[in-house]
């Protein structure tokens, strides 16, 4: 059991090929994976980056922004005191490796061709790999992309989605939406929020006739957005994906030991991993020091259930 868990969440160590700077905050990493790793992935999908910072085990999950037949990269928004992002914009440089755990996530779309995509900020970052993917792989598919930022400079992957237009002229359509810099017109300034979708669906710059939806970016935005696409009459059959979908429970918490032996055991947790982790202790014993395998059963918000597996590190 322990070796089939392993190789299904296995973390391995990954040398960076590139880091590119995308804007003044924004960096682009590319990592080179060995063929026999098989770490293929799915567009709109994430990786979990671990390192220890002074002895303390510390992960984070970026979301992969390249096109499925592209090297994996990721995306990474520098936060004001993020030990992580600070690492990698300070001190990652190309020929270094960071432990990654294989691609996971479940804002993937299907066989959908005609798209309307909306991101905010980093946002940005899975939709544009689903974008160049869907772009590549269907001749048919048609874009729209409503993009949310605070200026120009701003704007991650700006260049990106303007080569990307000229390659699949009249198939990719980018609305650039700025809150702090204004632009000529002025429907495009502001937030994008439920007036600013009603007035764009009012210019007929917003096409509701299509397949899916995919919306990337903070919460409120999310249910302004899809809420209003549906209350001015999104197709019955369009799919509305969104990479924040709620928790509804966690049937089950299991770990095992490298053995394959049930060491814990907890059901019906509330839907916070950090208050209803594992402490390290069984039965009132506390547990040898070494890796652990977890294996998690969450039932989201939209009814779907997913199990998660991973490995935990008792230390001293």
């Amino acid at each position: 059991l322990f070796n089939e868990i392993s190789k299904s969440f296995q973390i391995s160590k990954l040398k960076v090929n590139e880091v590119q700077p995308l804007t003044y905050n924004s960096k682009r990493v590319e990592f080179d994976v060995p063929p026999k790793l098989k770490f293929s992935f799915q567009s709109g999908q994430y990786i979990t980056v671990r390192r220890n910072f002074n002895n303390i085990e510390e992960r984070r999950s970026y979301s992969i922004c390249s096109s499925e037949n592209e090297p994996l990269a990721i995306g990474v928004k520098r936060v004001h005191d993020g030990l992580f992002s600070n690492y990698i914009f300070n001190e990652l440089k190309p020929g270094m490796t960071l432990e990654v755990m294989g691609p996971n996530g479940r804002f993937i779309k299907k066989n959908e061709a005609k798209l309307l995509m909306v991101a905010a900020g980093s946002g940005i970052t899975p939709i544009i790999s689903i974008i160049s993917s869907t772009l590549k792989n269907n001749t048919s598919a048609e874009i729209t992309l409503l993009y949310g930022n605070k200026t120009i400079e701003s704007i991650m992957f700006h260049k990106e989605l303007d080569n990307l237009k000229d390659i699949f002229l009249g198939r990719l359509n980018v609305i650039h939406i700025l809150s702090k810099q204004g632009q000529d017109v002025e429907l495009l300034n502001g937030r994008i929020d439920q007036h600013k979708v009603n007035q764009l669906i009012l210019k007929k710059m917003i096409d509701l006739e299509v397949d899916g939806v995919f919306i990337c970016g903070p919460d409120s935005m999310i249910n302004n957005v899809s809420d209003t696409l549906i209350e001015n009459g999104l197709n019955d059959y369009a799919t509305v994906f969104a990479d924040d979908v709620s928790v509804r429970s966690i049937p089950s918490f299991r770990i095992f030991n490298r053995w394959g032996d049930l060491v814990f055991e907890k059901e019906n947790l509330i839907p916070n991993m950090e208050t209803e982790g594992w402490d390290g202790y069984f039965n009132n014993e506390k547990m040898q020091n070494g890796v652990y395998i977890y294996i998690v059963e969450i039932e989201f918000i939209d009814g779907e259930t997913e199990v998660f597996k991973g490995d935990i590190t008792l230390m001293k």
